[in-house]
């Protein structure tokens, strides 16, 4: 079998860098000091959260493969998912503060467009179904009718104290 080429990860730097990057470069107008300020931050923003990223999928899997054992151990899968809480809080808590870092090396334009292109990032984040702009009607990526009939409280999935 023929060897593929090792294609380079977005966060490697330089002309490798993804597209939310230059995305968010190219719509902040950002000059040169500030995409290096950008990149800094991002590489470094990716680099964590890749290793968190991977905790959580070990502990997915640790938390279902649970489901092999003859005798279900409560105590352990609470303790799993517990853990897989925790650590998507990191994830989510970094993710907060790297915005923040971000609007810190805007202009206060620039500063106020960023609020706008963070809201689209976070929708992307949250559902990476949708799509902008697009109002299909035939249940494909993109279709929000669908979600927006369901009545899904948030408040039945949030731990009472």
């Amino acid at each position: 079998m023929k060897k593929t080429e090792e294609k380079p990860h977005y966060h490697n730097g330089g002309e490798n860098r993804g597209g939310m990057g230059k995305f968010v470069v190219r719509e902040l107008g950002f000059d040169s000091v500030q995409q290096k300020a950008y990149y800094e931050l991002r590489d470094k923003f990716v680099k964590q959260q890749f290793i968190l990223m991977d905790s959580v999928k070990t502990l997915r899997r640790n938390f279902f493969n649970e489901l092999k054992n003859d005798h279900i151990d409560s105590a352990q899968i609470s303790q799993l998912a517990a853990n897989i809480g925790l650590v998507q809080a990191r994830l989510d808590r970094r993710t907060f503060n790297h915005f923040r870092q971000v609007k810190n090396i805007c202009t206060p334009e620039q500063a106020a467009k960023y609020d706008t292109i963070t809201q689209e990032i976070i929708n992307r984040m949250v559902d990476p179904r949708r799509m902008p702009n697009n109002n299909s009607k035939n249940g494909r990526p993109g279709d929000t009718s669908k979600n927006e009939k369901r009545n899904y409280p948030i408040e039945n999935h949030i731990p009472k104290p």
